[in-house]
């Protein structure tokens, strides 16, 4: 007869018995501390965090008669690349090896706002356009902080954050200050943005098992859904008469569209594979998406929202970023970035001697 030892919500990324078989190892995702190892006793005893294979751990393996712990770290290097599109190759304006990502352009142009490891947990951060000047803003602690967007006037940025257990949405000022939480609710809130006029803010939750778009005013008012059927990250076009957004767990992800009054949405570019539904960007007059094609060369592609002519405009050397927001460009397209992935690996590392805790 099957027996529970322990509960959790995360993700279980290996299992491993221990010594004697009074315990396993187990890969865990618990609290704002990101994935490491937990010993979890037969027994049902309190579980303890193994603190020897630090975080990033999985896979984890044990000698049943004798010392030691094996586990797995995957490495994964993501910058933030720049491209005057059409005119310029790409440049990386983040540092190499702290984990950058989701970059987002203040409505100016003049700053930039992104999500960086490089304190040891995921915090946003802003800088100029260019990459000088980072500042680290938020100080939450958590593996899980990212997708930060400004608001019209840039005085503001939301962003998504599991300090607390679960995700939830919050607001900084974008010089600085404490992070305010806008709303607990027993969903996770993701991928946040501002609407135009700065009254509302979009984000997306899963509902019955199917991601939807909602709207929740930025007082804290009732939240209200506003497209289904796997609706996600959503962002209003610059004349806030559109809400553009892909859909995440469909098989068609793309990039879609509909009025910011209600009506039918409709899909604009269907080439956008669902698990990068980051990797796009409108402005004033086009929509950017990045491509990967079976064979020949990966790009990020320009569709003109008057004629619908697509164009190729920057040229990839690397996978961008999947599963956050990766894409964002200016108002007058004179300066694009993404975030890219620029190496990635396994490692193999063995404690020596190690114990039950």
């Amino acid at each position: 007869m099957p027996k529970r030892i322990a509960s959790t919500q995360s993700r279980i990324a290996g299992l491993s018995w221990g010594p004697g078989s009074k315990f396993v190892v187990a890969s865990l995702e618990k609290g704002a501390s990101g994935r490491s190892l937990w010993a979890v006793p037969l027994d049902g005893s309190e579980m303890k965090r193994i603190a020897a294979a630090g975080l990033g751990a999985t896979a984890p393996a044990m000698p049943r008669r004798a010392t030691g712990l094996a586990f797995v770290v995957r490495l994964a290097d993501t910058n933030v690349w720049s491209a005057v599109p059409g005119k310029t190759d790409g440049i990386a304006i983040t540092p190499g090896g702290d984990g950058d990502g989701a970059p987002q352009l203040s409505p100016d142009g003049k700053r930039i706002a992104w999500r960086s490891s490089s304190s040891g947990a995921n915090e946003i951060w802003v800088a100029n356009a260019d990459g000088s000047g980072a500042k680290q803003l938020t100080r939450l602690g958590s593996m899980a902080t990212g997708s930060p967007a400004w608001s019209g006037d840039g005085r503001t940025i939301v962003f998504e954050s599991k300090s607390q257990g679960q995700m939830d949405l919050y607001v900084i000022g974008s010089n600085g200050g404490e992070p305010k939480v806008l709303a607990v609710t027993s969903e996770d809130e993701l991928v946040p943005s501002f609407s135009r006029d700065g009254r509302s803010i979009y984000y997306s939750v899963e509902i019955e098992g199917t991601w939807s778009l909602m709207r929740m005013p930025i007082d804290g008012g009732k939240a209200k859904r506003i497209q289904g059927e796997g609706a996600f990250a959503g962002q209003e076009s610059p004349d806030g008469c559109w809400v553009y957004f892909t859909r995440r767990g469909q098989e068609v992800g793309g990039v879609w569209r509909m009025p910011v009054a209600g009506g039918a949405a409709e899909m604009l570019v269907g080439e956008l594979p669902s698990r990068f539904w980051g990797q796009w960007a409108v402005s004033a007059t086009g929509l950017y998406y990045a491509i990967f094609p079976g064979s020949g060369t990966q790009s990020i592609r320009r569709l003109d929202l008057a004629s619908r002519r697509i164009s190729d405009v920057v040229t990839l050397n690397h996978l961008p970023s999947t599963f956050e927001r990766g894409m964002s460009v200016t108002q007058d397209e004179r300066q694009l970035v993404w975030s890219q992935l620029d190496y990635s690996g396994i490692d193999i590392y063995v404690v020596d001697g190690f114990r039950a805790p």
